[in-house]
């Protein structure tokens, strides 16, 4: 009982140092939290994180996944496209898992424009969509009153220092790492434009690396 208590504890801090981790990454207060409906988040830690950051914590719907579709719209280009649908355990993924989110954090955020819909109306069978321009997240933050302009000077300043280039390279070689940091689905050239391919070895799907590409 007392491992099982350890570990629960652990998990418990696990959980709020994540969450601090992604408040101070934020350009913005986080007023609220809203989840799905996996124990993963509806817990007593979580609850009571929530409770004494004042954060307001709410879930979604049962059964109505559509709750979170700003979200659950980026599973497949932030995160299959980039780590696949496998699950990986051990310090080794944990570490190449973490080291490329940051990089990946950095290109998303300045450097991939988004789209974003700003009204719908629907006029019989004809349903009319009004966007925002297209732009990095980087530009939503800047154009927006609630962010702080000493914020959006820090964040001027992130956005000069970096390169688009650099950073892509970076994440082909980090995602290389990741593969071989355990066995992972297989890919073609189609879903894997990072150069990390995979072929069939004795039965298991071993990754193997384009080097070409990670020039």
């Amino acid at each position: 009982m007392d491992g099982v208590h350890r570990l629960a504890q652990q998990r418990a801090t696990s959980s709020e140092e994540t969450l601090d981790a992604v408040r101070q990454r934020l350009p913005f207060s986080m007023l609220g939290l809203d989840s799905d409906n996996d124990a993963a988040f509806i817990n007593g830690t979580l609850a009571r994180y929530c409770a004494q950051e004042h954060i307001t914590f709410t879930r979604s719907r049962l059964n109505k996944k559509n709750d979170q579709a700003c979200v659950e719209q980026k599973n497949w280009t932030t995160v299959r496209q980039m780590v696949s649908y496998d699950r990986y355990e051990g310090r080794r993924a944990q570490h190449s898992l973490q080291a490329l989110y940051a990089v990946l954090c950095l290109y998303t955020n300045f450097f991939q424009p988004a789209i974003k819909m700003m009204a719908k109306k629907r006029v019989g069978s004809k349903v009319t969509k009004q966007y925002d321009h297209i732009q990095a997240p980087f530009r939503h933050v800047l154009s927006a009153p609630e962010v702080a302009e000493a914020q959006k000077a820090q964040l001027q300043q992130l956005y000069l220092s970096l390169n688009p280039v650099a950073l892509l390279r970076q994440i082909h070689k980090l995602r290389a790492a990741l593969a071989l940091s355990q066995k992972v689905r297989f890919y073609d050239e189609a879903t894997c434009p990072c150069g990390v391919q995979f072929r069939i070895s004795s039965g298991n799907k071993v990754p193997w690396l384009n080097a070409g590409k990670l020039a």
